[in-house]
């Protein structure tokens, strides 16, 4: 028989009657299970809920807290003192390698002896036990991952919330930090349903409340807190990032992107390593002990090292992440101090991402959100000359500014000219909520471009080809070179031309014979747009029908035939340019010619298809 949804059993528990503390697991819905950890009858601590199989075996890891003795006891040998008062305050407890409960709380000093697994017995006489088995309960060496990474943290902290039921009226701490001589602690009062002020109280300076704000109660908070020695040095004026703004002095709160409570006073001076994040471990007596909703941090930026020209890719985590109001997906800094960054902001409340490439104090934002949940990764590319990025060659004198392009799925939604990455090396940091890979990086085994056998790659056919621009700022495109293909007598030219009625067209100039257009279409002068071109003599593999011709704009197909191709030999195809002097276009493409992807899916020219 199953146990009822609410009820809660012991798995440990540690000290003695009046001074322990238990860590419980809580029965939910169907499948459903979380874990909750009571400091005596001063608070308990809730984890998320996870799924549950009935009857299975999983191995639990439970370690830190309750389970240790004081900071400075012989057990905790050599380790520094910092190190041992991290390992003391956070309870993890992981299930089959999961993280299911990472949080700061409260406990009485521990010993082996003092421990007790699968019940628990209430000062009352009241025991309560396990009613799953225990198989085996086994020591191991304390492991010391979350305390090295909390030691090593930069930068501001960031918490996602979830409030208590049944919590208005209630003070509850969301950080603490200094020492039991001087402290700061921040506290959540909930004033009313739909209402809650923040109070920064200090030890021997009292406490100061900002003004009462309207939240969710039941939603997701996002709250972002810079200190002194927290602070990632980025101010955001309406939706602009600012990098490099003078440190904070102060206390800044910023709660779903809006910047609710900056006191007065100045917090004590601590560090990054010394915060405490939802429990009152230095008595403030204005809150209670433990935040009893929701409360997870949330991953701190990567390290990703020097980075070069190429590529990188951003695969998203499974957690969904990138919740809050908007943030930082990467973020550059150079030697001489210049900071710059791909950043994002919410198009509203349950829409996609705009991002955003910022420099300087200017952002320049995608003309669309895009849904990084169903697009999946994100591929940002970086060169330092102007050249257009993929597998175009390079043109003779390219612009000195270089280019910062960023493609969400197959379509490219940001394309900057940036002299950022030419002014000297740049280092980057990325978004914790998922995985960084690409040649760009350099430390990583995948830079540079050379064939793993270190000779160059043989050249191929392009097969569909996903030519990228934006028509020049002031003006218009007249008559410009897509895509040459063949050699003088035998090629035939992709061609862009304006009509007079400000519509464009496509065409195909086949050497000697004529041209063929598509019908007419609109250009947006500000947006990024894509031509797809599909021709059986660009077919590295020779399955497309002879003579098949087809070109899209935007996605949407303009022209689909059958028509007369020159034979096409690798290393015969061009972007942009008109080496052959074609009469149907100019010399080179008038508008700005940010990428050229060759060996594209069906999909990635036209979606669905």
């Amino acid at each position: 028989m199953l146990p009822r949804q609410g009820t809660m059993e012991p798995i440990g528990s540690a000290g003695s009657p009046g001074h322990d503390d238990v860590l419980w697991v809580q029965y939910g819905a169907p499948g459903k299970a979380r874990f909750v950890y009571q400091y005596w009858e001063y608070g308990q601590a809730f984890g998320r809920w996870f799924g549950i199989e009935p009857g299975k075996v999983s191995e639990l890891r439970i370690s830190g807290a309750f389970l240790l003795p004081r900071a400075g006891h012989p057990w905790f040998g050599k380790r520094p003192i910092e190190q041992q008062e991290v390992l003391k305050r956070t309870l993890s407890v992981r299930v089959d390698g999961a993280a299911r409960f990472e949080r700061d709380v409260p406990s009485h000093d521990s010993s082996p002896g003092m421990q007790s697994w699968g019940a628990w017995r209430h000062a009352d006489g009241v025991e309560h036990v396990f009613s799953g088995a225990i198989l085996d309960v086994d020591d191991e060496p304390v492991r010391d991952q979350r305390a090295l990474r909390l030691i090593a943290d930069h930068g501001s902290v960031r918490m996602r919330l979830e409030f208590p039921p049944q919590c208005a009226g209630r003070y509850e701490p969301l950080l603490q930090s200094g020492s039991p001589a001087k402290f700061d602690t921040l506290v959540v009062h909930y004033v009313r349903p739909g209402f809650v002020e923040l109070i920064h109280d200090q030890l021997g300076s009292g406490a100061r409340s900002s003004r009462e704000f309207a939240v969710d109660y039941s939603g997701v908070q996002h709250v972002e807190v810079d200190l002194p020695f927290a602070d990632d040095r980025v101010d955001w004026l309406e939706n602009m990032p600012f990098f490099q703004a003078p440190q904070t002095q102060r206390i800044r709160v910023t709660w779903n992107g809006q910047v609710v409570f900056e006191p007065d006073v100045p917090p004590v001076h601590a560090d990054r390593a010394g915060i405490v994040l939802g429990a009152n471990l230095m008595h403030s007596s204005v809150t209670q002990t433990l935040f009893e909703g929701m409360l997870e941090t949330e991953p701190p930026r990567k390290a990703l090292g020097a980075i070069g020209e190429g590529s990188l890719a951003f695969q998203p985590g499974p957690s969904g992440g990138l919740e809050d109001e908007r943030g930082i997906l990467l973020r550059f800094d150079r030697d001489d101090g210049d900071a710059a960054g791909l950043v994002w902001r919410r198009s509203g409340p349950a829409g996609g991402l705009f991002l955003g490439w910022s420099e300087k104090g200017v952002t320049l934002w995608s003309l669309h959100p895009v849904d990084l949940e169903r697009e999946g990764a994100v591929n940002i590319s970086i060169s330092r000359d102007g050249a257009a990025i993929g597998d175009a060659p390079r043109r003779a004198n390219p612009e000195p500014l270089g280019r910062f392009v960023v493609e969400v799925g197959p379509a490219t939604v940001l394309a900057q000219r940036t002299a950022f990455f030419s002014a000297g090396t740049a280092r980057a940091e990325g978004s914790g909520e998922g995985d960084w890979s690409g040649p760009a990086l350099l430390h990583s085994h995948a830079s540079g471009t050379a064939s793993p056998s270190g000779a160059a790659p043989s050249p191929t056919l392009p097969g569909r080809v996903r030519f990228t621009f934006r028509t020049p700022r002031l003006g218009w495109i007249s008559s410009s070179p897509v895509l040459m293909a063949g050699r003088a007598g035998a090629a035939d030219s992709v061609y862009l031309q304006r009509l007079p009625d400000g519509k464009y067209v496509l065409g195909l100039d086949h050497w000697s014979v004529g041209v063929t257009e598509s019908e007419p279409f609109d250009l947006a002068a500000p947006d990024i747009h894509a031509i797809g071109i599909e021709m059986a003599s660009l077919d590295p593999d020779g399955r497309t029908p002879d003579g098949m011709l087809r070109f899209s704009v935007d996605g949407r197909v303009i022209m689909d035939r059958r028509t007369a191709l020159y034979p096409v030999r690798a290393g015969e195809v061009l972007y942009g340019a008109n080496p052959l002097g074609m009469s149907t276009s100019a010399a080179i493409f008038e508008g700005d010619l940010i990428s050229v992807r060759t060996h594209q899916a069906a999909s990635d020219l036209v979606p669905g298809k």
